[in-house]
């Protein structure tokens, strides 16, 4: 079993756009859950822009004497991991668990996700059992998960669930990764290979209609390949920090061998012929990457993730 800080604290982060219909229900299921726990919690909702009660209601809820509800509100709707982002940055807990407000996953899995933290897991991922969605978010969910494990080589079954949970240090890292184009799951991946995937149940929407629409999933796609193009941008320019002095010195290396070594005189000519093309491909790269790739990094990287409306929370 692998050795971790103990939990004394969680945040539940959920993101909220038009689901007035689930709130208080999903509160008061929360609530139970977190109290047959004996540790401390903290639930922040995020107003993602809606234009339902839902901001009443977080409103209300988030006035009354119960100090573990935060509530914060943006000023427009920016999608779900940006505002996931936002309560990112005012969750305390040793660990946090993103949910759905929709309550096709059951806040009662929160006590799995903790069980799994406390083995010593840096990230719990969950895949959706016996899934309770139409046929289009199935295949599209599908599309998703196929394009990303043929990009990135690994192997978790589902991305798309929302139902996460983060040790501290991984919501830091995920935090100061500062990219405007995030895809929260695969972010988090990059940082620990201590990762581990869990069943959980799926039911249908009850209150409410499902926000996955064409348009969302095209939204989604983008927001993955610029996730992406940012970390190949980041390590792109890790690259490029290596001193020229490395390349001279291979260059010297080369050069030596080729006066002292009679035994594969005959070979140095194709060694550096194809050293210089590298050298060559490098520059013609770095070019393409400067006049094209870095350029769409800069639009991406300057616009704000979000912007925060206010922020109610009980002292």
């Amino acid at each position: 079993m692998m050795q971790s800080k103990k939990i004394k604290k969680i945040s539940i982060i959920i993101p909220v756009y038009n689901e007035q219909d689930n709130i208080i229900l999903l509160i008061k299921r929360i609530t139970h859950t977190c109290s047959t726990l004996h540790i401390k919690y903290e639930i922040i909702f995020v107003d993602d822009g809606s234009n339902d009660d839902s901001s009443k209601i977080l409103e209300l809820e988030a006035s009354k004497l119960n100090k573990s509800i935060i509530v914060i509100f943006l000023n427009r709707n920016y999608g779900q991991h940006a505002a996931i982002m936002a309560g990112f940055l005012y969750a305390h807990g040793d660990l946090v668990i993103t949910l759905d407000a929709d309550l096709q996953n059951p806040p009662e899995e929160i006590p799995n996700l903790l069980h799994a933290a406390q083995k010593g897991y840096d990230v719990i991922g969950t895949f959706r059992i016996n899934r309770q969605d139409n046929l289009f978010r199935k295949v599209s969910s599908r599309v998703v998960n196929y394009l990303i494990k043929k990009i990135l080589g690994n192997n978790m079954t589902d991305y798309g669930c929302m139902l996460r949970a983060y040790r501290r240090h991984i919501i830091d890292k995920i935090i100061n990764y500062n990219s405007r184009n995030i895809f929260i799951p695969i972010v988090a991946n990059m940082f620990t290979r201590s990762i581990i995937e869990i069943p959980v149940m799926h039911f249908k929407r009850k209150f409410g209609n499902s926000r996955y629409t064409y348009i969302k999933l095209i939204q989604l796609i983008y927001n993955l390949f610029a996730c992406l193009l940012v970390s190949i941008t980041k390590k792109i320019k890790i690259f490029k920090k290596i001193r020229f002095k490395l390349i001279l010195f291979i260059l010297f290396v080369v050069i030596f061998i080729y006066y002292f070594s009679l035994q594969i005189k005959k070979y140095i000519n194709s060694i550096i012929l194809i050293f210089l093309c590298l050298i060559g491909m490098k520059k013609f790269f770095f070019k393409i990457y400067k006049n094209t790739f870095y350029k769409i990094y800069k639009k991406i990287y300057l616009r704000p993730m979000y912007v925060i409306n206010r922020i109610i929370k009980k002292k």
